[in-house]
């Protein structure tokens, strides 16, 4: 199992993740960005990979069990159900600011985005 975790959206902020998933002990690790496109969803985003685009986030080391879980159930992750998930966790290398890369989860987008914006930066804040 993989220790960390990438977000690029409304769990980046890690004063609202225990707001938003009560008991979700991550600690922070760093900046760092995915090779995707990231769309503006309204009132989060939705990364798609892709090799010719960067979403920028934030990495986290997973120091609990079960926090997958729990992460897995906010985003509306069904692995019975695939097809018709929200978003799906995957595995992608995230590169540090400091051009060192590791082995990631990330939460990927799993429906159309035909009719959704692109957000050309990479960068989602609705603050």
């Amino acid at each position: 199992m993989l220790k960390h975790v990438f977000f690029y959206g409304t769990l980046k902020k890690k004063e609202k993740q225990d707001e938003i998933i009560p008991g979700m002990k991550l600690n922070y690790r760093n900046s760092a960005k995915i090779k995707a496109k990231l769309f503006d969803l309204g009132e989060f985003p939705g990364a798609i990979i892709d090799e010719n685009s960067y979403t920028y986030g934030e990495i986290y080391e997973i120091i609990n069990n079960g926090v997958l879980e729990k992460i897995d159930e906010y985003e509306g992750v069904d692995f019975r159900d695939k097809k018709n998930s929200l978003f799906l966790r995957d595995i992608t290398t995230a590169e540090l600011e400091d051009g060192q890369k590791i082995q990631v989860y990330v939460y990927l987008y799993n429906q159309s985005t035909d009719s959704k914006s692109c957000i050309e930066t990479g960068i989602w804040d609705k603050t």
